[in-house]
């Protein structure tokens, strides 16, 4: 079985804020302002604002995105959505997509072109001083192309857990930079990786 080795490159991912506006409507016929209507203002005179509900200000994206070009190209998209259920802890879903063509230029082997997707599930804790600790399960199909019609087409399907850890560098006070190095505890004969030990780097957002 060939593996087909994920690489990680360079992580940003693309994040929406909400934007909310308040307007308030006016008499029209009344010239004199009513001294028993409410007073939206706080003691400062600004307008009250609207609040956010709680668990917006609870839900983190991000992900990986990646892309080598040449011989050997290589595109990942792999973005994520998390819920803060505490604020030390975070659980969410993801979804992977990696793409991965190689030409050797050598008619004794075979290039081929490889697409691995699937669904991933994590839980993150932070421990102490932007340390974490990371858990995921990630179940992914692959199939690979090979330019010799005799082999065809392998396709299959892959399960992976990841457990390790990471750091997180904070970029802002509600964006930072995750560093994670993770071990593949199952491992097994058809495993996509080459090595257990994968390395990740990724950006996570708060809305």
């Amino acid at each position: 079985m060939h593996k087909f080795k994920t690489i990680s490159i360079f992580a940003i991912f693309l994040v929406c804020t909400s934007l909310v506006t308040n307007a308030q409507t006016q008499p029209i016929e009344n010239t004199e302002q009513d001294q028993t209507a409410p007073n939206n203002d706080d003691e400062n005179g600004d307008k009250e604002r609207p609040k956010r509900n709680d668990w917006q200000d609870r839900i983190v994206v991000g992900g990986n995105l990646g892309a080598q070009f040449g011989p050997s190209t290589y595109v990942e998209v792999s973005p994520i959505v998390g819920y803060k259920v505490t604020e030390m802890f975070t659980a969410g879903i993801g979804f992977t997509y990696q793409y991965f063509s190689q030409n050797f230029n050598d008619p004794s082997i075979l290039d081929y072109k490889a697409a691995v997707y699937g669904p991933r599930l994590f839980v993150q804790h932070d421990i102490i001083y932007g340390l974490f600790a990371h858990a995921e399960f990630e179940y992914a199909w692959y199939k690979f192309k090979y330019e010799d019609a005799y082999i065809g087409d392998i396709s299959g399907a892959v399960p992976a857990l990841f457990l390790g850890g990471g750091y997180n560098y904070f970029i802002s006070d509600n964006a930072k930079l995750q560093i994670m190095a993770l071990y593949d505890v199952i491992n097994g004969a058809n495993s996509l990786y080459y090595s257990p030990l994968v390395f990740r780097m990724g950006v996570n957002i708060g809305l």
